[in-house]
């Protein structure tokens, strides 16, 4: 799970960085990801959508702002089970380790300031 949240995670982030000129964007729908529609060539950002590795269904997704038709900044999985790793997450998911539920586990790109 770890591993397809963070290609999730650096799709989002090329889609986000391969945007022209200085507006940056957020994919509407995980699609996008898939086949670019916006640079003049081709960019394929994600070689295909996984589904998720708990629930073997669709994954939660996290909108710019919470709305419903905001574009995709993240995903997470639907399962309320309990995490079986707790510990050894590298930094940048320190965070998981107090995760009471793989919901918990959001895997979600936020650029830095300035970028």
């Amino acid at each position: 799970m770890i591993r397809i949240g963070l290609l999730y995670r650096q799709a989002i982030q090329a889609y986000y960085e391969g945007s022209l000129g200085s507006a940056r964007s957020y994919p509407a729908k995980l699609e996008d990801l898939l086949d670019d529609p916006r640079p003049l060539r081709k960019r394929r950002p994600l070689r295909r959508l996984y589904r998720d590795p708990i629930t073997g269904g669709a994954w939660g997704l996290i909108r710019e702002g919470g709305g419903t038709d905001t574009p995709i900044i993240g995903v997470f999985s639907l399962s309320t089970r309990r995490p079986m790793k707790t510990a050894g997450f590298p930094p940048e998911l320190a965070g998981f380790e107090q995760a009471a539920s793989y919901q918990q586990w959001r895997f979600i790109f936020q650029p830095t300031p300035g970028s």
